[in-house]
């Protein structure tokens, strides 16, 4: 089903494409068909996912991993970003720029911090910690 998604986004425009990175556009905004939709809402963040990972290697980058990141600036929480690793530095999308992450404190996938929020969640009932930081 991600590969179905992936060909479709492939067809939309570099603005479009970095409006969904940013989530500034949402799937009512773009065509696809029911099914995908449905896909598209059990998992939120994709399009998002998604649309990073084709503009990254649209530029040229070998995408070897993507996920959304809480980024924090000077301890403040300022939004959740689509992020791509390439070798062993992490990339950061904002619009239709690609920043490398020069500071990273702590930077998970989200399947570990799945695993982790369901560890604590039967131990300790606390909220998992953010993802990555950045100054």
């Amino acid at each position: 089903m991600r590969d179905r998604l992936y060909e479709e986004l492939l067809k939309l425009s570099r603005k479009e494409l970095a409006l969904l990175a940013a989530g500034e556009l949402g799937i009512s905004d773009i065509k696809i068909s029911n099914e995908l939709a449905d896909y598209v809402n059990q998992n939120p963040d994709i399009l998002s996912i998604i649309a990073t990972e084709i503009l990254a290697r649209q530029r040229g980058f070998k995408v070897e991993e993507t996920d959304i990141i809480k980024l924090k600036r000077d301890g403040e929480w300022v939004g959740d970003y689509p992020v791509f690793r390439y070798g062993d530095d992490y990339y950061l999308l904002i619009e239709e720029t690609i920043y490398k992450l020069v500071k990273i404190d702590k930077i998970e996938t989200l399947k570990q911090v799945q695993k982790v929020q369901q560890k604590q969640e039967t131990i300790t009932r606390q909220a998992p910690r953010p993802r990555a930081n950045i100054e």
